[in-house]
């Protein structure tokens, strides 16, 4: 499969401002539905930074989106009792199992339509899922890499 793409403006902020965002949420979906099927109590997501500008809940579920959108998300979940290692291996891998279908996914359909903005939701797509799953630590924040990493080796 080659693929040239033509870089433009508008490629590049359909990159900021919907390929980022929108893959960040696919993201943070991942873990949020694996915090449902561990049975959190509570789950929230957050996507971008700064002021919040909009909140949407419902039952055990907040969204929280900011000004600055494009700039990453996360997601935390509570439960009273302390997780298994099991629950947390199974949150943590949703988040880049959920980049790797939805890259898929994306390919599939580039393949028939072919198409450099859906061509860039499957590479941005996979470029996540490989970029989460290297093992790394910033500023006290593991990635889902290390954290599946520790996980595995009994680490947590």
């Amino acid at each position: 499969m080659t693929m040239k793409i033509n870089i433009t403006i508008e490629l590049v902020m359909f990159l900021i401002f919907f390929v980022a965002p929108i893959s960040t949420f696919i993201h943070e979906l991942g873990h949020m539905i694996g915090a449902k099927i561990v049975h959190a109590q509570k789950i929230e997501m957050y996507i971008g930074r700064g002021k919040n500008i909009l909140k949407i809940s419902f039952k055990n579920l907040s969204f929280y989106i900011h000004l600055l959108f494009f700039l990453g998300g996360y997601t935390t979940y509570m439960q009273q009792y302390p997780y298994a290692r099991r629950d947390r291996l199974i949150v943590t891998c949703l988040g880049p199992l959920n980049n790797l279908i939805f890259g898929l996914i994306f390919l599939i359909v580039y393949l028939q339509l072919t198409n450099e903005y859906l061509f860039l939701l499957f590479l941005y797509n996979l470029w996540l899922t490989i970029v989460n799953l290297i093992p790394f630590k910033i500023k006290g924040k593991y990635s889902d890499g290390l954290m599946i990493y520790r996980l595995l080796v009994n680490v947590l």
